[in-house]
């Protein structure tokens, strides 16, 4: 029998804050650190910052269902968007994607720096 669902904690909540400001991880050090804070122990998914690049989104509450949209245009804007159902409650909820770096020159019309 599985376990139960885990339930939304609220002293969850300032974990969110280790997220990158600019929605984004470009090094080793930054994906060590966020990873240690949101997975703990967990095996560190290798990442190769120089042909990759590391997406983080996140949103209020844990129970809040999130879709998030990735755009590259012509000029190499990689638009990301972050979409969230509207339910109040405890937690945090998230999705880190690897993306290839090939062809994206800015995310969301910023310049990528490596942190």
């Amino acid at each position: 029998m599985p376990p139960p669902p885990s339930r939304p904690k609220a002293a969850d909540e300032p974990l969110m804050k280790e997220k990158p400001a600019s929605g984004y991880i470009a090094n080793e050090k930054s994906w060590a650190k966020l990873w240690k804070a949101w997975r703990g122990n967990e095996e560190l998914p290798k990442v190769d910052f120089d042909k990759q690049l590391v997406l983080v989104g996140t949103v209020k509450c844990a129970r809040n269902g999130m879709n998030v949209r990735y755009k590259l245009d012509d000029k190499g804007n990689l638009e990301v968007t972050v979409m969230q159902t509207d339910i109040a409650g405890p937690g945090f909820n998230y999705q880190i994607v690897v993306v290839d770096r090939n062809g994206v020159k800015t995310i969301n019309g910023a310049k990528i720096k490596k942190e």
